[in-house]
């Protein structure tokens, strides 16, 4: 049975069952993305499973990952690392669009998604989403295997450093406030908060 057939299946059931949830493998979320089911102006992206609609950037969320996407260029030239800038990320059940990721030229070359083996940071710049961004995502990173995750506050000015995932946990959380430096281990780089925060 083709994806088309299954979601007319699953759309079409009687009205007298009790409803129930439609899970998508991403491998028939990207079926129907090649498809063109959905509007070029729709925003969406696969959550372990479920289709969510994304925010709109405002101005600051905006201007925050401009800041940010050029001090990880300047970071990563030379280096065997690229930076995507709101662009998805495969994992298991999920294909998130993080607002920026550094990861290994691989992918690219290979014409795939990154996969958290090539990642060594997600960024999710958060004002309306804080909420889905640390219930939502943060556990399911931290079940990929991402090793560092970057939350970054725009109604607090400042940055969530989420490390030493295991067993589907983040071991370590620590907050940087302007003033102070994070530092991205692999590429043994600092960022000071004020130049992208503030």
């Amino acid at each position: 049975m083709s994806v088309a057939e299954q979601i007319r299946s699953f759309v079409e059931q009687p009205v007298d069952q009790p409803p129930r949830p439609r899970k998508f493998t991403v491998e028939e979320y990207m079926t129907l993305i090649d498809s063109g089911f959905f509007h070029p102006d729709e925003k969406v992206e696969l959550i372990e499973g479920e289709l969510i609609n994304k925010m709109g950037i405002g101005e600051k969320h905006a201007t925050c990952v401009t800041k940010l996407s050029q001090l990880f260029f300047r970071f990563t030239l030379d280096t065997d690392y690229v930076i995507s800038v709101q662009n998805p990320i495969r994992l298991a059940r999920s294909r998130p669009e993080p607002d920026l990721v550094i990861h290994t030229s691989a992918s690219l070359e290979q014409g795939v998604d990154p996969v958290p083996e090539g990642i060594i940071l997600v960024v999710e710049v958060s004002q309306s989403t804080l909420k889905q961004d640390r219930e939502v995502k943060l556990p399911i990173y931290a079940r990929a295997g991402i090793s560092v995750y970057w939350i970054v506050n725009l109604e607090a000015d400042n940055v969530e450093v989420y490390t030493k995932p295991a067993e589907g946990l983040y071991q370590e959380k620590k907050v940087y406030n302007s003033g102070e430096n994070v530092l991205i281990p692999t590429l043994e780089k600092t960022v000071a908060v004020s130049d992208f925060l503030g």
